[in-house]
């Protein structure tokens, strides 16, 4: 049983980073009006709640430049938690 609940956690965590990935990748093909848009914009509603306080500590630090580093953030914190998550289920589950 505690297998299994590693298995989803890691299992969520890599789908949040594939969902990140291809929004960033996305981000530089898919303008309104194009026939995927709408998948898109799915993406984006699914994505914002995690890079939005990554957007905000960013902005805190003084990230001025056009690029959004939020997403690499976001990954970061993503595979932090994961590994966390995961250790902690091993030390008390097991």
């Amino acid at each position: 049983m505690v297998m299994l609940l590693i298995r989803a956690v890691n299992l969520f965590c890599q789908l949040l980073i594939y969902l990140i990935l291809a929004r960033a990748i996305m981000s530089w093909f898919f303008r309104p009006g194009d026939k995927m848009y709408s998948f898109y914009t799915m993406i984006l509603r699914v994505t914002d709640p995690i890079l939005q306080p990554s957007r905000r500590l960013l902005g805190r630090l003084g990230s001025g430049s056009g690029v959004d580093f939020s997403p690499v953030l976001a990954l970061i914190l993503i595979q932090i938690l994961n590994w966390l998550v995961v250790s902690l289920l091993k030390m008390f589950l097991l």
